[in-house]
């Protein structure tokens, strides 16, 4: 069955904001946590390297004003049909878990690649599996 272009935008912004998502949150976990091993450094785009040796308010704020995104697309997405909704889902909910932990600098629980990254990181974060 083909896709609408407003399909592809939804799912375009959805891939986006979840890299961007897990962008900040490993530059939140790198500016807590200078000492991370090589592994976890790794992680991190050029472009975000300077977030980690700012203030903590600019990747709260960033975190902050994304979670903003996430609620418009999650309203956006309510209107598409289910396949599409399902087919996103997961995704969705990993970015705001990622945007949380920006926000917060908890990395406690975590699902996804950034629980990949933490375990990168040398932490044992519990595992928060979604389905």
């Amino acid at each position: 069955m083909p896709t609408s272009s407003s399909d592809d935008d939804l799912r375009d912004r959805s891939r986006a904001l979840l890299q961007r998502s897990l962008s900040l949150a490993v530059a939140r976990y790198l500016h807590d946590h200078p000492d991370a091993p090589p592994a976890a450094q790794g992680w991190l785009e050029g472009d975000d390297r300077s977030l980690v040796e700012g203030a903590v308010e600019d990747i709260s704020g960033q975190a902050t004003a994304r979670l903003g995104e996430l609620d418009a697309l999650q309203q956006a997405f309510a209107g598409a049909g289910p396949e599409l909704r399902e087919e996103r889902r997961v995704d969705l909910a990993h970015a705001r878990l990622n945007l949380q932990s920006a926000r917060s600098g908890s990395f406690g629980t975590a699902a996804g690649m950034l629980r990949d990254f933490l375990v990168d990181a040398g932490e044992s974060p519990d595992d928060f599996s979604i389905h």
